[in-house]
């Protein structure tokens, strides 16, 4: 997951101005600017999936049938997807000049600031946790009874295997899952092959200004994607193992290709505002649809795009301080938020059933509120100062890169 919120960055890209005169133009047109509305629908794609998660839990605590849940929250697992769209567009967007050609230097640097970007934050939350099977035997228990029909490596949950495999973010890439102790953390195991990958993709793809070639190729890698799930039988489900590493290369790759499309044509701003308004239908068609879910990939690289050239009603509220807010917690609330929102579930069980619901309202307002409160703390205490001592480490290694503008921007 990416940012642009980590300020004093300085990476080696050329100076841009972006003007609408230059709406409808093709080639290639060299521009970098700071592009907010992905910080939030990153925010608001975070906030989905701790939604899909905490949605069970609700309507346990007020005595409803599961079944009379939204489809599309319950749904939102699919935000993952988004994250890796956005993810490769992201880092094509901040690096895209350092990999014209491969350098030693630049590799280094390029590795150590998504070493510093996932493993600290992935190990401090892991380090935490670590006493759970200790101190609350009954839990870890429940939790492996609980998530047994979702895979049945969750049967070893909380296992010495499950943790080595869990701080080292291999879970993803060993070819079997020893267990978990942190379920969404299956996402960083998938991006850190995506990051070992992407200056070699990122070469690929930068050799060649086409604007045309670049959107068909991501069109090409999301319907593999699509295809792919479909048959395999994944269309209706969250597949973490082998098939995360289908749905992270397959978005990652694509993302990488609209960003390279985005600096080689200039859409006018009514056609973005257009694009980003059809695409935000297609989602929540999608969504509500279970068969139609795969789908959802397609409006998210279409809303990516769009926002990327801003403009529009959506735009705005993506660039709005709560979806603001909530895109540079997004990486902390998404890591932390499983495991607490499962505490509360345990511990609450059928005891507040009978609680009035005024109660139960104050419950959940209390498990929202602690869940955020973690990510706030997890962002501020653990992800910045970090990402901080990542790009001071980074920033010790010389590269010579001529012809162009240092200008300040972030890669995180």
């Amino acid at each position: 997951m990416s940012s642009f919120q980590s300020p004093g960055s300085q990476l080696y890209l050329p100076t841009i101005t972006h003007s609408p005169a230059l709406a409808g133009t093709t080639g290639p047109v060299e521009r970098f600017n700071i592009l907010p509305g992905l910080t939030g629908v990153r925010g608001v794609a975070a906030m989905g999936v701790f939604l899909c998660h905490l949605q069970p839990i609700v309507l346990s605590i007020l005595g409803l049938d599961p079944s009379i849940g939204s489809r599309i929250i319950g749904n939102s697992f699919r935000g993952v997807d988004l994250f890796f769209v956005l993810s490769g567009f992201i880092l094509f967007q901040v690096h895209r000049h350092e990999f014209a050609n491969i350098r030693h230097a630049l590799l280094l640097k390029f590795y150590l600031l998504r070493f510093f970007r996932v493993y600290p934050l992935n190990t401090v939350v892991l380090v935490f946790m670590l006493p759970l099977p200790f101190l609350l035997p009954e839990f870890t228990a429940w939790y492996r009874t609980e998530h047994l029909s979702q895979g049945a490596y969750h049967a070893n949950d909380f296992s010495i295997a499950a943790f080595v495999q869990g701080i080292l973010l291999c879970q993803t890439w060993t070819g079997s899952k020893l267990g978990t102790w942190n379920e969404p953390a299956w996402t960083l195991s998938a991006e850190v092959l995506g990051y070992s990958i992407f200056p070699f993709l990122a070469m690929y793809v930068g050799r060649y200004n086409s604007a045309a070639r670049s959107v068909l190729l991501a069109a090409f890698s999301l319907s593999a994607f699509i295809g792919l799930m479909v048959i395999a039988g994944h269309a209706t489900n969250n597949p973490s193992g082998i098939f995360g590493i289908v749905r992270m290369f397959t978005c990652f790759f694509a993302g990488i290709c609209l960003c390279q499309f985005f600096h080689l044509r200039v859409i006018a701003p009514s056609t973005a505002k257009l694009l980003t308004l059809l695409s935000t239908i297609e989602i929540f068609i999608c969504l509500e649809c279970d068969w139609l879910g795969t789908f959802t990939v397609l409006g998210f690289a279409g809303l990516i795009l769009g926002l990327a050239f801003e403009g529009g009603a959506i735009s705005s509220l993506m660039k709005s301080r709560p979806c603001m807010f909530l895109g540079r917690i997004s990486f902390s609330f998404y890591i932390v938020h499983i495991i607490p929102l499962n505490l509360f579930a345990w511990i609450i069980g059928d005891r507040i059933l009978g609680f009035s619901t005024d109660a139960k309202m104050i419950v959940i307002g209390g498990i929202i509120g602690t869940c955020i409160s973690l990510a706030v703390l997890t962002y501020k205490f653990v992800e910045v100062p970090f990402q901080r001592l990542g790009r001071r480490t980074a920033a010790r290694i010389r590269v010579n890169v001529g012809g162009e503008v240092p200008v300040t921007a972030t890669a995180t």
